[in-house]
């Protein structure tokens, strides 16, 4: 099978976001995005529904729908996924970058079995025979935890339970071995122990493959179980960043000292007590002139509803975007 030639994407190239923006029409949804992810490393993008979460991980997998525009770097070795254009982005997809979405059910083909869907990538992809991909589909149900892969590689997808839907949307994603694998929340469904397991299991493989890993939610507590470093995204933009052990223990915007804290209060709660939710509501449409947690931020200061603050360095690979820090040390 004939392959188009792509710029090296090495086994420890990473990923690097600069300086990204995407505009669904006159909206400005992601704007001036940037963050790296090492080989084998996990960032966690965090934040309340319609900060921009997933609009930034379907631009650097190049999956917007149509009518959105992308500006900015996604850099994978040397190749830049915003550049990349006709074939050399599609074999790019999969072998480069490679998304995992939120639901399973829906994203996977209802009338073809797991082998054949799984077996698809192996040939597309790597040029696998018939026999190879069939063979290939149930290695990878193995890899990815599944029992008796055999037989689940015979079944379809409403006969699959919805960890196993998951696994099997895994499978799929490193069937080429990509560099980069996105992982757009695909947890928020499953109960507590599955999401357990397949949080466990992305992590090891995330690993054992060098892959960089950018795992988008809204679950602070799944930021804990799976993330190497984080970045808070509120208003399309990245207000707070750094490693999860300083995250969780010193969170400097306030938008993150909400997110951290809402968990902790609600659990030292009595029983019968409200869940302790950040007043307020994101901004969906337009975002606020100046920074864009100030109609919510008990702390906010006059300069918060003029002018976006600029990211301050706070210590090693940590930095925030709040006024208040720039009055303090």
């Amino acid at each position: 099978m004939s392959t188009v030639s792509l710029p090296e994407a090495p086994t420890a190239s990473g990923l690097r976001v600069q300086d990204l923006h995407v505009r669904y029409g006159e909206r400005h949804a992601v704007q001036g995005v940037s963050f790296s992810v090492a080989p084998g490393q996990t960032l966690a993008i965090v934040g309340e529904s319609g900060c921009g979460k997933s609009s930034t991980a379907l631009a650097v997998a190049r999956l917007l729908p149509p009518g959105a525009s992308i500006e900015g770097r996604a850099l994978v070795g040397d190749l830049d996924l915003v550049d990349a254009r006709g074939r050399t982005l599609r074999e790019a997809r999969g072998r480069v970058v490679a998304y995992m979405p939120q639901d399973a059910m829906a994203a996977l083909n209802p009338v073809q079995s797991a082998r054949r869907q799984i077996a698809e990538v192996l040939s597309f992809r790597q040029g696998a025979s018939r026999s190879e991909a069939a063979a290939g589909a149930v290695a990878l149900l193995a890899e990815v935890g599944i029992n008796e892969p055999e037989s689940v590689a015979r079944r379809y997808p409403h006969e699959l339970s919805g960890g196993m839907r998951q696994r099997v949307m895994l499978a799929i994603a490193l069937a080429a071995r990509p560099r980069v694998l996105i992982a757009d929340e695909p947890t928020t469904a499953l109960d507590v122990t599955v999401q357990a397991g397949i949080l466990s299991l992305v992590r090891r493989l995330t690993r054992a493959d060098a892959m960089a890993l950018v795992w988008i939610t809204h679950d602070i507590g799944v930021v804990a179980e799976i993330a190497d470093a984080v970045a808070v995204m509120y208003g399309g933009r990245i207000v707070e960043q750094g490693p999860v052990e300083t995250i969780f223990e010193h969170p400097e915007h306030p938008y993150t000292r909400a997110l951290v804290h809402a968990p902790r209060q609600s659990r030292d709660a009595l029983p019968k007590a409200p869940f302790q939710a950040i007043p307020g509501s994101p901004p969906l449409g337009e975002f606020p002139v100046g920074c864009p947690f100030h109609p919510r931020c008990e702390h906010a200061l006059g300069p918060c509803a003029q002018t976006m603050p600029p990211m301050l360095e706070r210590g090693p690979e940590h930095s925030a975007a709040c006024h208040l820090l720039s009055a303090r040390p």
